[in-house]
């Protein structure tokens, strides 16, 4: 999505682990783009071949 590109979320660079729920409290788009963090790993948007392996 435009919008969440402009927000300048990376893989490599992911947010302190409050910041997700307040970017998706006040910008409720992105809940379409998931932002899930399991461990150190963050992972922004679906998808279940990288998932799968980080959740068993």
């Amino acid at each position: 999505h435009p919008r969440a590109r402009s927000m300048s979320l990376s893989r490599n660079d992911p947010p302190p682990s409050d910041e997700p729920v307040r970017l998706v409290l006040e910008t409720p788009y992105l809940i379409r783009r998931a932002i899930i963090r399991i461990g150190e790993r963050t992972l922004f948007g679906f998808n279940q071949r990288e998932l799968e392996p980080l959740i068993g």
